[in-house]
């Protein structure tokens, strides 16, 4: 049995010890305190560091119990929950809804809301990597139409963690919302504040710097931030203390018993959190159907050391940028080994930057040299680069030297080439062609599939199962993930003794609501759409008539019908022009392109002939070229009809 299994076997059958009544939720409505938290210090105009001040509960002593009495009766509490009945309503006045904007149908752009009457926290603000059929976005971020209609009640942004599909919204979202103040932790909001400062904007937010375990109060909310084990550093779940329960939401997360960076989970305090009742869980399913416990970063790090040790020429890793622990492991390494690490990508040196200037990197002295300077004397056998690119983005270091347009860096047959990642889905081909590139040149190069170079920052079955049972949670709401991947959360919770209709499985856009005692999904939706990124252009994505046109030119290509026309009369003066891009040239096909302008010229004379506006007439020249082209080549391309006045 492994040592996860035998940890779940002693503990999940025990309470935490008992704490005073200051350790409970009241059972009272919370009320806004009238003393703000204190402010330690300030970084710019609007950054603060945040140390909440504990709101003080009055809650009614109960006798003392065993702690085997008290699991029990939690789990009898769990299963003797109140479920949801079709029709049913709700007692009271007030509604806590829980809201899902964004995250549920896709992998990124996580966006949560929970309101309860005039106020309104949201929980994390990403952005998502297009998929292959959105063709050249950027990048698609939430829709906050519900938010900006009610902006006035936005009390809070809570972030989670410092990774883009958590972050990544916010410049585009935070003026929206009229900048809402946003709450992290000190590595967190580093990163918030260097992203928006980019685009000028970290001078009017107000970013707030949290302590985890220290409870403070956004309105009728009390906030508490805890520490989780992720593939990035002073990653946190977030508890909700509201009116009507407490909503624990997980972040990205991971048991790993000897994490890169910070220490495990505090699995007292999560035992505890679950002990005082969890009206909600909402946990993220992104590796729910894979068996097991996620690897830890320990195991990683031996495997790049013996890579490096052994390697005779230059090593180069390429890796995601936001792994801070893992950069900590190999720039610890280098200098075992003698070697020096010379860093490629805008990205990677951002966050080395942040890392070292929060402590959460410690480079030792001199390991760290200038690619600029000193790449090209420094001995091959002592020298690591640690880059960007390991998803074969266009534009990224390690695809640039791929393709031998990297200016400081050219590949030798000896280099070791390491690629520390795991593809995204939707990045395997681009993946495979930068491989491919990089064998040409001579190169060694290790994927995760030859070596145990990655492991995720996700937690597996054993650890959602370990999860639930540290919170025994009343409701479950699966969050993180495409329907599959929370579909398996699901029965993962299910074989360990929750109710199928203890389990609420929304959608984006769904509004959950709940009076404490019962859960159930409204009938009202909030909109939920794409909303692409597009240069500096944003639009929903349903709607998107760029989006439509660019996949029927991808598809079908483009015919432009050019007419010349005598200025008074409007006659024709010659023959219509065609010229294709995408289809075929037309030029090549002479019956093809025969047809399509005698199409176009009866059209025209027809129109001409009705006295027909500008508009009707482009109409109907578009529908006879269009009838010519999908008889003879099946195809349904983009017609642009352009009328010249001579």
């Amino acid at each position: 049995m492994n040592k996860l299994s035998d940890w779940l076997k002693k503990k999940t059958d025990t309470s935490p010890e008992k704490k005073d009544s200051g350790d409970k939720p009241s059972n009272t409505p919370v009320k806004p305190s009238t003393n703000p938290p204190q402010q330690q210090h300030q970084t710019g105009k609007n950054h603060q560091k945040h140390h909440p001040q504990r709101p003080q509960h009055h809650t009614k002593q109960h006798p003392k119990q065993h702690p085997q009495q008290q699991s029990q009766q939690r789990n009898d509490q769990r299963q003797s929950a109140p479920l949801p009945q079709k029709n049913q309503r709700f007692k009271g006045n007030k509604l806590l809804k829980i809201i899902p904007i964004a995250g549920l149908d896709e992998v990124g752009k996580n966006m949560n809301a929970i309101e309860y009457g005039e106020e309104i926290v949201t929980i994390d603000c990403g952005l998502q990597f297009p998929e292959p059929g959105m063709l050249g976005i950027d990048y698609v971020i939430p829709d906050t139409t519900y938010l900006q209609q009610n902006k006035r009640k936005v009390k809070a942004m809570l972030i989670t963690h410092g990774h883009l599909d958590h972050i990544g919204g916010l410049r585009h979202i935070l003026p929206k919302l009229g900048f809402p103040p946003v709450y992290g932790s000190a590595l967190t909001i580093g990163m918030i504040e260097k992203h928006l400062e980019e685009y000028k904007l970290n001078k009017q937010a107000t970013l707030k710097v949290i302590k985890n375990h220290q409870p403070f109060r956004i309105g009728s909310f009390e906030v508490e931030f805890f520490a989780q084990n992720h593939s990035i550093p002073d990653s946190n779940g977030i508890v909700l203390r509201t009116p009507v329960g407490v909503i624990v939401h997980t972040g990205d997360y991971k048991f790993d018993f000897t994490p890169a960076w910070g220490e495990c989970a505090d699995f007292q305090k999560l035992a505890q959190i679950g002990s005082q009742g969890v009206l909600a869980l909402m946990g993220e399913s992104t590796n729910a159907p894979m068996p097991g416990h996620t690897t830890s970063e320990k195991v990683i790090a031996e495997v790049l050391e013996n890579i490096i040790e052994k390697a005779k020429g230059r090593v180069i890793i390429a890796s995601f940028s936001s792994l801070m622990g893992r950069i900590g492991q190999i720039l610890d390494i280098a200098h075992k080994y003698g070697r020096k690490v010379f860093i490629s990508g805008r990205s990677m040196m951002n966050n080395i930057e942040i890392g070292v200037s929060l402590g959460y990197l410690k480079p030792p002295k001199g390991v760290l040299m200038d690619i600029r300077k000193d790449n090209k004397s420094h001995p091959h056998h002592k020298s690591i680069i640690l880059c960007t690119g390991s998803q074969g983005e266009g534009l990224s270091a390690l695809n640039r030297v791929a393709l031998n347009e990297h200016k400081d860096i050219r590949l030798t047959p000896g280099d070791t080439i390491v690629l520390s990642s795991n593809p995204i889905i939707g990045n395997e081909k681009a993946v495979i062609s930068m491989i491919n590139n990089l064998l040409r040149q001579g190169v060694n190069v290790i994927t995760n599939k030859e070596l145990e170079v990655h492991t995720s920052g996700h937690a597996k079955q054993d650890e959602l199962k370990l999860m639930l049972k540290l919170m025994t949670p009343k409701f479950l709401i699966p969050v993180h993930g495409e329907y599959l991947l929370r579909h398996a959360h699901k029965h993962l919770a299910m074989e360990i003794g929750m109710e199928e209709n203890q389990i609420i499985m929304a959608e984006n856009g769904d509004i959950i609501e709940t009076d404490g005692h019962t859960m159930r999904k409204s009938k009202s939706k909030v909109p939920a759409n794409n909303i692409f990124i597009d240069g500096t252009r944003e639009g929903e994505g349903h709607q998107s008539k760029v989006m439509l046109d660019r996949q029927v030119m991808s598809e079908n290509g483009v015919i432009i019908v050019v007419f010349r026309v005598n200025n008074d009369t409007g006659k024709l003066i010659a023959n219509p022009g065609i010229d294709s891009r995408g289809l075929l040239y037309l030029t090549d096909t002479p019956d093809i392109h025969h047809k399509c302008v005698e199409a176009a010229k009866k059209a025209y004379e027809q129109c001409h002939a009705r006295k027909e506006n500008s508009a009707d007439t482009k109409l109907e020249i578009k529908r006879a070229v269009g009838k010519e082209i999908m008889q003879m080549v099946k195809r349904n391309p983009i017609i642009m009809p352009i009328i010249v006045k001579v």
